[in-house]
C-alpha cells in the first residue's frame, strides 16, 4: 500500500469534493513568465515533458484551464481520479526501491532516463536537455544529465540549496555530482532566456 502524502489523506477525511478542489486549483497563479515560456517552447516545436510528484488531476486541470495542455509533450505523474462520491483518489506512478534520493512512488531520474532512451531509439537527437526544478526530489534527475545539458534550479528552493552546497564544497569542480551547466532562476523569463541563449550557441 502506498503511503500517500498527508495532504491527500486529509482531503479524503474531510470529505473535500471535486468542485472544491478544482476551484482552488484555478486560483493558483503560475510563476511569472512560465506561461510565456511554455507557449514559446511549443511554438518553436520543442518538447516539454512534465515529471511531477503531484498528480494527473491537478496537473491536467491546471494546464487545461490555462489553455496550455497542447504545449506539453508528455506528463509523468501519479494517476488520480475522482470516485463516485467526488473524492480524490490516487495511486503511485510506480513503486521503486533503487533510488534513495526519491520517494518510493516516483524516481524522476529513472523516468527521465527512460524517456530519453525511448526518444533516442526513435531517432530523436537533442542539442541539449534543460531540466527545470525546485524540489529536493529534482536532484536525482540532475545527476543523469551530461556536461552539455542545462540544470535550472529555482533560486532559494531546495534544489538550488542542494546544488549550491555541493558546488561550494567542491570549489575546483572536482568530482561534482551535477556535471551540467547550472543556471538558477526566479521567473519563467529567466528560464526562457537561458534556454534560448543556449540554443543560439549552436547556430
Amino acid at each position: 500500500m502506498w503511503d500517500m502524502p498527508p495532504i491527500y489523506r486529509t482531503l479524503q477525511e474531510r470529505g473535500i469534493r471535486s468542485t472544491d478542489l478544482l476551484r482552488c486549483l484555478e486560483e493558483i497563479q503560475f510563476v511569472n513568465g512560465m506561461q510565456d515560456l511554455l507557449l514559446e517552447l511549443a511554438r518553436r516545436g520543442h518538447e516539454v515533458v512534465i515529471i511531477s510528484d503531484c498528480n494527473s488531476v491537478f496537473i491536467g486541470h491546471t494546464l487545461k484551464k490555462a489553455g496550455l495542455q497542447d504545449c506539453i509533450t508528455d506528463i509523468y505523474t501519479n494517476p488520480a481520479w475522482f470516485d463516485e462520491r467526488g473524492r480524490l483518489r490516487l495511486s503511485e506512478f510506480h513503486h521503486q526501491d533503487w533510488c534513495e534520493l526519491c520517494p518510493t512512488n516516483l524516481c524522476k531520474g529513472h523516468v527521465l532516463q527512460n524517456y530519453l532512451r525511448k526518444r533516442y531509439a526513435e531517432g530523436e537527437k537533442y542539442l541539449f536537455v534543460a531540466y527545470i526544478g525546485d524540489g529536493q526530489n529534482d536532484f536525482c534527475p540532475c545527476l543523469c544529465l551530461d556536461t552539455h545539458d542545462l540544470v535550472l534550479p529555482r533560486f532559494g528552493f531546495d534544489l538550488y540549496r542542494t546544488i549550491h552546497t555541493e558546488q561550494s564544497s567542491n570549489p575546483n569542480n572536482h568530482r561534482l555530482l551535477v556535471r551540467s551547466k547550472v543556471i538558477p532562476w526566479e521567473t519563467g523569463f529567466n528560464v526562457k532566456r537561458a534556454i534560448f541563449d543556449e540554443i543560439r550557441r549552436y547556430k
